[in-house]
């Protein structure tokens, strides 16, 4: 069962606490998310904490790393952004981080 939401609540929790990717790699990758916006997103925050060591994720970073990972089309995905902009702003606990993780691998 596709849940878009979820997908994109958890990577939200994920933005805001970037260390917490490391409780999911194990389980995850990009292929269970099922839109193209929260996929390239999830493969460029993976590769912003594991191969860059961010601590801090950012609009800017997020668009460069997806660039460098070859989406040359990651701004018209996220609507020139504005996507982005409403995952910087959500409000997730990190209680729902899990939550969303488990609606994810449903």
């Amino acid at each position: 069962m596709v849940n878009i939401a979820a997908e994109k609540v958890f990577l939200a929790g994920v933005m805001a606490r970037p260390a917490k990717m490391f409780d999911y790699l194990d389980y995850l990758n990009e292929d269970d998310f099922q839109h193209a916006a929260t996929r390239i997103t999830f493969e460029a925050i993976r590769s912003l904490v594991l191969n860059k060591e961010a601590t801090v994720i950012t609009k800017s970073k997020l668009v460069a790393e997806a660039k460098a990972l070859g989406h040359q089309n990651y701004l018209s995905i996220t609507k020139d952004g504005q996507w982005l902009d409403e995952l910087i702003k959500e409000k997730v606990d990190e209680h729902e981080i899990t939550e969303h993780f488990l609606e994810i691998k449903r």
